[in-house]
């Protein structure tokens, strides 16, 4: 896929199965992922998190669709994008 007008942009997405959920909740599920600031470390996929929490980050952007199994993938834009190896993210 590809968005217009995103040069410099980062976006992050997730299925998410179940009941339909908003954004928030969505978003939520991104922050609940395990990031440690010690050791700027992480678990495996906590890239959404990081992403969602990037202090330089100034806008975001969402949306989703249904999936015909009933879950819902969500993307989210990233603008000034973060997730940039080697850096923390607050």
């Amino acid at each position: 896929m590809e968005l217009a007008g995103t040069e410099g942009v980062s976006s992050v997405s997730g299925i998410i199965g179940g009941p339909r959920r908003g954004v928030w909740e969505s978003s939520n599920l991104w922050e609940q992922e395990y990031y440690n600031y010690g050791t700027n470390g992480c678990s495996d996929g906590c890239g959404h998190y990081t992403q969602l929490v990037w202090s330089s980050t100034e806008r975001v952007g969402c949306a989703f669709d249904n999936c015909a199994d009933g879950s819902e993938i969500w993307m989210c834009t990233y603008d000034p994008p973060g997730n940039v190896v080697g850096e923390k993210p607050y």
